[in-house]
Order: C-alpha cells, then sequence, then structure tokens
C-alpha cells in the first residue's frame, strides 16, 4: 500500500478532539466500543501513539469490521465499524475539512436537515478549552428532524405550493465516486496531504465484506462519511436552491415544492443529469410528482432510515382519566426525544419534576396506558393474511408507543419503583417478526425485564426463523443469557454453533454474551477458549478479548492471550 507522508498534519489536540467526538456520535451500531474501552484504559497513552503513527508517516488504515443491516423491503444495507484508531483519524479528517467549510456548509441549513455541522465545529481545537464542551459533529438529529417536518408543513399550509417531487439517489454512499468526491474537496481548498490520506483510506474501507470496491463508495455509519456526502451534494444543492423553489434535503432523501408541474419535471431532468455526470442515478422506483394533500401529509415525513415523528393526534390521551395536564405535558416535555433514530442521541434532561413522586406515579398511569393500547395493536394486526404487511401509521404507531414505554420504564426502574409487565414480552416479540428491520428497538425494551426464561420456545423460533438477517440474529443474542440464565447446557451448545456459524456478526454475539458462562463453568472456558483460539475473523478476536479484559479489568490483555490464544 502507498505510504501518505502525514507528519505535521495533525496536532496531539487534533486527535484528542477527534476521541472525544467519536466517544460523543451517535450511531451505537457501529462503534468499536471493545477498543474504546481499552483506549479509556490508558487514553492519554494510546492517544499519543496514534500522533506519533501520524508523525512519523507509519499511519496505514486496516481492512473495518462489516455486517448488512436490514431494510423495511428485505434488501440490507452495508454498515462499517471502524477499529478505533482508524474511527479516530477518519473523524480528524472530518474535523479538518468541516472546519474550513463551516461558514459555506451553514448557508444551505435551511435547505439542508441530514447532518448538519454542529456550530461548535467552526471552534476547532479551542473547543477543548470550554467549561462544558458539546463534542456533537452534528446538530442533534431530534431538532434536525423536527425542521424537516415543521418546514414541509409551513410550506404546504401556505397554499402556494400545489405539486411535490419527491426522490432519492440508488445506493448513495455504496456509489459515491472517490475521484468526484477528492475533486470536490481540492476545489474548495482543502489540504492535498489530508486528500491523499483520505483516499488511502476510502480504498481500504469501502465496499462490502466480501469484496472491496476500488475507487467507489464511503463506510456507512462513521460521523465522517456523512459529511463528506452533504459535501458531494453541496453543488446540487445549489443548482436547486437557485431555481427558487422550496427545497427539502434529508441526506440523500430530496422533496421539492412548487406552484407548477411543469417546473417540477424541469428540474427533475436537471438532477438526473447532474447525478449521472457524477456517476449516480435517481432511484426510479421512489420518484414521482405528486398533487400536494394537506390533509395527508404525514406519511410523506417518513424517511426511511429515519426516526420515527412523535405524534400527539396519535396517543388519544384526552379520553384517559388523567386531570393534572400540566404535569402532563411535564412529563411528555420529558419525552421528546422519542423522534430518535438511535437511543445514543438523547440528550441530558435536568427536569427535577419528573423524578418527583407525583410524576412517577403519573409516569406509571401513561405507562399503563401504553400498554393497552400496544396490546390492543397487536390484537388487530396478529392475523393479517399471508404476504400482507402492517400499515404504514401501525408502525409508526407502534414504535412511537414503543419507545414512550421503554423511556419511562427506564426512569421508573432507575428509582427501584417499577417492574416490567411481562404481557409485553409477547409485543415486543410480535415486533420483532413483524418489524424486523426495528429489531433493536425491541430488544432494548427486553432488556429492561431481568429474566425471560419462560419464552424460550418463542425465541429460539424467531432466532431460526431470521437465518438470512445476520443483524437480526446479532441483536437477538443479547438477550441469550436472560432466556438461559445458568443453562449450561444450551450454553454448550451456543459454543458448538460458534464452530460452523458463517456470519462473524452472528459470531460476535454468540461469544459476548457466553462472557458471563465462562467465568462460572470451567468446561465451558476450555471450550471456548478452544473456539475462540481458532476464530478467523481478527476483530472478533480482539473484541472479545477487550471485552473479557473490561469486565475483569485485573486481568491484563497479554495475560487474556496467555489464556485464549495459546
Amino acid at each position: 500500500m502507498e505510504q501518505v507522508k502525514t507528519q505535521g498534519l495533525f496536532s496531539e489536540d487534533d486527535i484528542e478532539l477527534a476521541w472525544e467526538r467519536v466517544c460523543a456520535s451517535v450511531g451505537s451500531d457501529v462503534k468499536d466500543y471493545f477498543g474504546i474501552n481499552v483506549f479509556n484504559s490508558n487514553i492519554s497513552f494510546y492517544l499519543k501513539e496514534i500522533f506519533k503513527e501520524l508523525d512519523e508517516n507509519n499511519y496505514i488504515p486496516i481492512k473495518p469490521f462489516k455486517y448488512f443491516e436490514p431494510k423495511k423491503c428485505g434488501t440490507q444495507r452495508t454498515k462499517t465499524v471502524l477499529n478505533i484508531k482508524d474511527a479516530i483519524i477518519y473523524q480528524a479528517i472530518a474535523d479538518k475539512i468541516g472546519y474550513l467549510l463551516y461558514n459555506k456548509l451553514s448557508q444551505r441549513n435551511e435547505f439542508v436537515y441530514g447532518s448538519v455541522l454542529n456550530e461548535n465545529v467552526s471552534k476547532g481545537v479551542s473547543i477543548l478549552e470550554d467549561d462544558e464542551p458539546d463534542f456533537y459533529f452534528f446538530e442533534y438529529y431530534v431538532s434536525l428532524y423536527n425542521r424537516f417536518i415543521e418546514g414541509i408543513g409551513s410550506t404546504i399550509e401556505s397554499g402556494k405550493v400545489q405539486y411535490k417531487l419527491e426522490t432519492d439517489i440508488t445506493g448513495f454512499f455504496d456509489c459515491i465516486p472517490h475521484s468526484v468526491l477528492l475533486i470536490r474537496l481540492f476545489e474548495y481548498g482543502i489540504d492535498k496531504r489530508v486528500i491523499d490520506l483520505l483516499a488511502i483510506c476510502l480504498n481500504t474501507w469501502s465496499g462490502t465484506r466480501d469484496s472491496i470496491t476500488l475507487n467507489v463508495g464511503i463506510p456507512q455509519g462513521p460521523s465522517a462519511s456523512f459529511l463528506l456526502a452533504n459535501i458531494l451534494l453541496d453543488e446540487l444543492d445549489d443548482k436547486i436552491i437557485s431555481k427558487d423553489f422550496s427545497y427539502f434535503r434529508f441526506m440523500d432523501d430530496i422533496r421539492i415544492y412548487s406552484s407548477s408541474r411543469e417546473k417540477l419535471l424541469d428540474i427533475l431532468v436537471d438532477i438526473d443529469r447532474y447525478l449521472k455526470g457524477h456517476s449516480l442515478s435517481l432511484n426510479a422506483s421512489k420518484t414521482r410528482i405528486k398533487v400536494v394533500d394537506s390533509k395527508n401529509n404525514d406519511e410523506d415525513l417518513v424517511l426511511d432510515g429515519s426516526g420515527i415523528p412523535f405524534d400527539d393526534d396519535m396517543l388519544d390521551w384526552e379520553h384517559q382519566y388523567i386531570e393534572d395536564k400540566q404535569e402532563l405535558n411535564i412529563d411528555k416535555a420529558a419525552e421528546e426525544d422519542l423522534i430518535l433514530q438511535d437511543e445514543t442521541q438523547l440528550k441530558n434532561r435536568t427536569n427535577s419534576s419528573f423524578s418527583s413522586t407525583h410524576c412517577s406515579q403519573l409516569s406509571s398511569l401513561i405507562v399503563t396506558l401504553i400498554e393497552s393500547d400496544l396490546m390492543e395493536l397487536v390484537h388487530l394486526n396478529k392475523d393479517l393474511d399471508e404476504g400482507a404487511s402492517i400499515p404504514t401509521d401501525v408502525i409508526r404507531k407502534f414504535l412511537t408507543l414503543s419507545q414512550r414505554w421503554r423511556s419511562l420504564v427506564s426512569a421508573l426502574k432507575a428509582e427501584g419503583k417499577y417492574t416490567p409487565n411481562n404481557d409485553l414480552i409477547e409485543v415486543w416479540l410480535f415486533g420483532i417478526e413483524n418489524i424486523f428491520w426495528k429489531t433493536n428497538s425491541m430488544v432494548w425494551n427486553l432488556n429492561l425485564y431481568d429474566s425471560l426464561e419462560n419464552y424460550s420456545s418463542e425465541y429460539e423460533r424467531i432466532l431460526g426463523s431470521f437465518e438470512r438477517f445476520e443483524w437480526v440474529k446479532y441483536q437477538l443474542l443479547s438477550v441469550f443469557y436472560k432466556v438461559y440464565p445458568n443453562n449450561y447446557e444450551k450454553h454448550s451448545e451456543a459454543i458448538n454453533q460458534l464452530k460452523h456459524e458463517p456470519s462473524p456478526l452472528v459470531r460476535l454475539g454468540y461469544y459476548s454474551v457466553l462472557v458471563e458462562s465462562i467465568r462460572e463453568n470451567s468446561d465451558l472456558f476450555s471450550s471456548y477458549s478452544s473456539v475462540l483460539k481458532n476464530e478467523s475473523n481478527e476483530y472478533v478476536k480482539q473484541a472479545i478479548l477487550s471485552s473479557v479484559h473490561y469486565k475483569n479489568t485485573q486481568v491484563s490483555i497479554e495475560s487474556l492471550k496467555e489464556w485464549f490464544l495459546k
């Protein structure tokens, strides 16, 4: 691999800031938590080692861990987990680019709503000196999505538009040509050394687990990739904005409103030609011009892969026995985070009223009402005809209620005043089977229970039915120990399955949940270490050693290698 001269490109502060932003970033499913735990054990040493490696021109990126995550339609997207060192350097590159281009990109903020740079990016490394630094690289997802919804709503309510064009880009992240992106960065004045380093990194990190796609595709998951994607579309934004349309873009989801259908047809041709000139293409199946319907606009606000908008009208609280509306509003305000795509996006709340006895009682009542609504949804949709799918509005309501339940129950459990209702376990299992692309959301709920032992048959059936989706199986394995606590026969079977499991993600799931068992059973320890010794995926092997080290901090990584790998 060609070596890039990186000496003098980054300061120690640059590396520290990149570390903080990687840790603060959203997207828990693409973080190298095992590497983060190791770095946390001696952060100063590890960051200095990265700086030294760069300053001596010795940095070489390595192939990342990749897995396939299902979409609602049944296809899958490739997600990338960079090892912690590569993640820090990728973020350091993004920090350099974001700092230089902040003013330019921020001019689009009333049109672009996905992955908008946090204004603190403009401070550069000086943010490290703030008393309470905000290390989020982008603005918070909730506020961005709310602005997106409100902007579209205001445009429609103005009565000045009659038509809308909606479209998106086919396989956007996977199809971005490196040459087009790198030329754009050069035109925008980015240091050629940064561009050269980025070029080598992207070629190492592109493609799927099965094959590298040279010179095309950027890793989907890290924050830096979302910045690069926005930069690539910046020129297209300018072209559309200059035509005086009502324009809204949420990453590659594009919405344009106009009083003229002909003008929308014209701009569609312009967009198509522009993208083709950059080796990209529109998704024909998702491209349409429609008459604006102000009475039925809600369905158009749901973007694939984005959060679920919370709608008070979905939850018919008016008929419930709640007398203190003011307290209810306080409680709702504490739960505005319902629009999350990922729970790591939650902002800390300091609303003391939520912890009061009165609000706890009120929250318990709300949980009961939510549970009633959820069970009714399941009852009405559990006997669908074969091949039929749950309506979008029902899915939206189910997920909204699910997130609200989780948030309230988590808070109540933290106060030691609540035990989750076991009747809801069937609801979450229903959710996994029918809204499989949101399995993580259901599993988060299942993890709030102390035990799932009585649901082993349903668990095994569902686990077996999702062989084609490794991500679903991986999520389900996170509650394996709750289904089979201290069941060493089942744990032994799981270790044997590891020998034949083709998916490294699923193997990682099995290894992770069996860590507890090997601490308690010497026979399992022997079998486990034998399988781990022969593990072919280096990331999986190192991740598990890091995990064991983290849970047994008195045992060094080197000692663990002696135990497990020799």
